[in-house]
């Protein structure tokens, strides 16, 4: 058998080179080439040394198994891309938790912000409850202006409540 040596001189034997390429055909003839043709991929085929012996095997080309593999291919290079930007945004891992806890410490303060402000909202309608409740008990007809700011104030709970729900 014919090996070609890199010349490394750490004693382990070189792959041999692969001087032919046979595929069959789908009558089943062998074909054999110099290069590797369409027809190899399409089939199949075996690299044979100068020997004509099997070096290695290669199977047939599948569409299936090749958008498999580009979909891995693909979200590979989307998380390359992506580390990368990581890197030339921040600079270093440290860089970067120091980031995160920043964008971690912002949001905390900002839910506590939120959860006063939502306080303050909730004491504004309770008010506004008992001046409706005090009208009702004097069977009198609630003011619009108390109507509106009743409504507003609902309104303004509901949303400080579903900000604090986004946040956490």
């Amino acid at each position: 058998m014919a090996y070609e040596y890199t010349g490394s001189s750490s004693g382990a034997m070189a792959q041999p080179k692969a001087r032919w390429y046979r595929y069959y055909d789908s009558n089943g003839r062998p074909n054999l080439s110099s290069t590797i043709t369409d027809q190899h991929l399409k089939y199949g085929y075996q690299a044979l040394d100068s020997n004509m012996q099997v070096i290695k095997s290669a199977t047939p080309y599948s569409p299936d198994s090749y958008a498999v593999q580009k979909a891995k291919r693909d979200a590979l290079e989307a998380k390359r891309q992506f580390d990368m930007n990581l890197k030339r945004t921040y600079g270093s891992a440290s860089q970067a938790a120091a980031k995160r806890d920043q964008i971690l410490a912002d949001m905390a303060s900002r839910k506590a912000y939120l959860q006063a402000q939502l306080i303050s909202l909730q004491r504004a309608l309770g008010s506004d409850i008992s001046q409706a409740a005090v009208y009702e008990r004097q069977r009198k007809a609630i003011p619009l202006t108390l109507q509106k700011s009743l409504a507003t104030n609902r309104k303004n709970v509901a949303d400080a409540e579903q900000n604090i729900k986004a946040i956490s």
